[in-house]
């Protein structure tokens, strides 16, 4: 019987690590009352293709055995943006990425396709085409614009609120034709503003470090001072002058402590404020690729250690310090 009992058990532990493991990526559905319909709600975390292994059971109220349907169905990377059929009322966000390709619109009206599931309205002549849409998750608006330039070329503009997003299209859409390097022009208001402000936190803690751990040190000098001025009481036996060295080692341990922890705040904030530069860099090296790439990384860290403000916001919203795109 114990082994019995031992052996549910293990198939317990076993059942619920398995649905663990599986949370998120198995669905089991079925309607309250018998119907000739079914709607299922999926909702992707993340922006990736999802592979959907369907398996449906059909039959009556009383059957004893059931119809099986199986069917493979793969959701594209961007099924979580709905197409709009008309303009955005408010129109495109004014946060952009633009960038020109030597291909056709119909290749952009292609990937778009294949992305998101939706046929782009294609301008007369295939020379532009305009797509939006709504992101289901945050309900916020993405616009394609694509155009024919007069030196042949096509200007294509990703118009998102998101950096991030922004980049991700414009390095997805990158791989669908094959280009292998592009550089481009950007412009986010919002994060650049956020950018500015996270520099100028990094500045203060770098600032405010520097003079902690000079505070610091002139503790630390007067707390071995105190301990050879309380040695010396000791040996003396000057007991009124060694209590009065204690309680001043005391206030100034106390003040060490405080100073830690004035160190240890200043260092975090200091952290996050470089990784927020960190990937703020990455954010902008992905609205380019190939080459382009390390020069806007490499230009935004000597930009950054110059501490040129100006010159860092230009290369990231030009690629480059000197000129645009």
């Amino acid at each position: 019987m114990p082994v019995l009992l031992l052996l549910l058990l293990l198939l317990l532990l076993l059942l619920l690590l398995l649905l663990l493991l599986l949370q998120g990526e198995s669905l089991f559905v079925r309607p309250p009352q018998p119907s000739s319909s079914l709607t299922v709600q999926l909702a992707p975390a993340r922006d990736t293709p999802v592979m959907l292994l369907m398996k449906v059971l059909v039959g009556s109220r009383t059957s004893q055995v059931y119809h099986v349907f199986e069917l493979e169905i793969e959701l594209p990377k961007y099924a979580m943006y709905a197409a709009e059929e008309r303009a955005l009322p408010a129109g495109p966000p004014a946060s952009h990425v633009s960038f020109v390709m030597q291909h056709p619109a119909t290749r952009v009206a292609s990937w778009i396709e294949s992305r998101f599931n939706t046929k782009p309205n294609v301008g007369s002549g295939a020379t532009s085409l305009d797509a939006a849409f709504t992101c289901m998750r945050s309900r916020q608006p993405l616009v394609v614009c694509a155009a024919t330039t007069g030196s042949g070329g096509l200007r294509v503009r990703l118009h998102c609120e998101s950096m991030e997003l922004a980049g991700e299209l414009l390095q997805d859409l990158a791989a669908y034709v094959g280009v292998t390097e592009l550089n481009s022009t950007a412009s986010f208001p919002a994060a650049m503003e956020q950018f500015k402000s996270t520099l100028a936190t990094v500045e203060a803690c770098s600032a405010t470090r520097s003079l902690v751990e000079g505070d610091t040190a002139a503790l630390c000098a007067s707390i071995k001072a105190g301990v050879v001025r309380a040695e010396d009481a000791r040996l003396l036996g000057d007991m009124a002058a060694l209590r009065r060295q204690h309680r001043r080692l005391a206030d100034l341990n106390r003040d060490m402590w405080g100073e830690h922890s004035k160190r240890a705040a200043n260092q975090a904030e200091l952290v996050q404020g470089l990784k927020a530069i960190n990937l703020m860099i990455q954010q902008a090296a992905k609205l380019r690729v190939g080459p382009a790439q390390a020069r806007v990384v490499a230009a935004c860290r000597a930009a950054i250690k110059a501490n040129n403000l100006q010159a860092l916001s230009k290369v990231v919203c030009e690629g480059s310090a000197a000129a645009g795109v």
